[in-house]
């Protein structure tokens, strides 16, 4: 199972960063895995006690299912008030389930305490893109690490029901299944907890209900959020996990940025962990974000230039050619499709639809029922495609397993 110690640090950052990468080289040599304690933040702090760190299956909750029943006491050491440091890289344990789902032996993993939590290698999730997602799509995430997701909205009880099968003839691995919390259908909602899915995701609204439902039920809730505010709101209804989304994501949005709003959501819910989501498509990504106290990326639009993603006509194409530059936040898809979506934009590459009518917000309204054929055949073309800013990052298509560990290995090697 590995052995447990606190990483040492100095006040001198260099020294820190050189200690770190040989307890890295250490722990790869000796096959085994190691943790630190984190602050409030997700971020290394030797003063934690880490019997009592909030946030991680062992830590003060529950285990999560056959993972590591948490860190045993060590020693610390102290920092001036107010340090942080980012977390450090840990080498995973490797068991014969994860030697089974074709995972190397010698890959050195990120390791935060939501990895525990959920039952995952990586702290790397797959966003729940509704009809775009399909059950090939959420296993290989799963099967590599992270957590797949499968998307619950414009799905009848029955369809939903046949992914959750088929995602479980597919992978023996975590998954979660998404709702949308103001358009959700109560019946899908009622098969998912019935289910006993392991992770329940929501977005775009609260559900207390929906998160005491899913404890009984013993399942996970990691619940997305678009404001400050809204997390607060959510950690007191008890969720799991905390997703900060910025405007820079795909599809339906909120305003602030991702930069601010993580930050500001991880001192806003305490020891709650928090993931970010909204224009991260890489290793580079996935590293700055932990740097502002995350504890691991909630990732979309990269995940639909994969091979498993359902695609619709030439999305995949106008997504890889498209730069980041070339998306708009606008309300023009949803009120021009007569879609009630409160408090959200809709980020989506330029067309010539939205050249045309884009700044004409009141001509579209007026406009809606004659502009929504048009609308309705370029989605289903793949012209006019929901994508995130992280657009401009994306230059090939990768098999979303493969694209799980190239992530992880970028950004542990930039924080190494």
């Amino acid at each position: 199972m590995g052995f447990l110690r606190i990483v040492d640090f100095s006040i001198d950052l260099s020294i820190e960063r050189s200690r770190a990468r040989e307890g890295n080289r250490r722990t790869r040599a000796g096959r085994a895995a190691f943790v630190v304690g984190l602050n409030r933040q997700g971020c290394l702090d030797p003063r934690a006690e880490l019997a009592s760190s909030p946030g991680c299956a062992g830590w003060g909750r529950e285990p999560a299912h056959g993972r590591r029943e948490g860190p045993a006491e060590g020693a610390r050491r102290h920092a001036p008030a107010g340090m942080r440091i980012a977390p450090i890289l840990v080498s995973a344990h490797e068991g014969p389930d994860r030697l089974a789902a074709g995972l190397s032996e010698d890959v050195t993993r990120l390791y935060t305490p939501v990895c525990p939590l959920l039952g995952i290698d990586v702290p790397i999730l797959q966003g729940g893109m509704a009809t775009y997602t399909s059950a090939e799509l959420v296993a290989a995430v799963s099967n590599a690490g992270g957590l797949g997701i499968i998307g619950a909205l414009r799905r009848s009880p029955e369809e939903l029901l046949s992914e959750i099968r088929m995602v479980r003839e597919l992978t023996s691995r975590p998954f979660g299944v998404n709702h949308v919390v103001c358009l959700a259908d109560p019946a899908a909602v009622d098969l998912t907890l019935a289910q006993r899915v392991p992770v329940l995701s929501l977005s775009w609204g609260r559900a207390a209900d929906f998160t005491r439902r899913a404890h009984e039920a013993a399942i996970k809730v990691v619940h997305q959020v678009n404001a400050p505010e809204e997390a607060g709101q959510v950690a007191a209804d008890g969720a799991d996990v905390i997703v900060a989304q910025g405007t820079e994501g795909g599809g339906h949005v909120g305003v602030m940025s991702t930069l601010p709003l993580v930050p500001q959501v991880v001192d806003a819910v305490g020891g709650v962990p928090v993931l970010a989501a909204g224009g991260i498509a890489d290793g580079r990504g996935l590293a700055a974000v932990l740097m502002l106290g995350a504890q691991g990326a909630l990732i979309g639009t990269r995940f639909l230039a994969t091979p498993e993603a359902r695609a619709r006509g030439r999305s995949k194409d106008v997504i890889l050619n498209a730069m980041g530059s070339q998306t708009v936040a606008s309300k023009f898809y949803d009120d021009v499709l007569g879609i009630r979506w409160p408090g959200s934009l809709v980020r989506t590459i330029r067309h010539p639809l939205l050249d045309h009518w884009g700044h004409r917000q009141q001509d579209w309204a007026l406009a809606a029922e004659r502009l929504r054929p048009s609308l309705e055949a370029a989605v289903a073309a793949g012209d006019f495609v929901l994508a995130g800013e992280s657009s401009g990052l994306i230059h090939d298509i990768v098999p979303a397993g493969e694209l799980v560990q190239r992530i992880a290995r970028e950004a542990e090697a930039l924080l190494a």
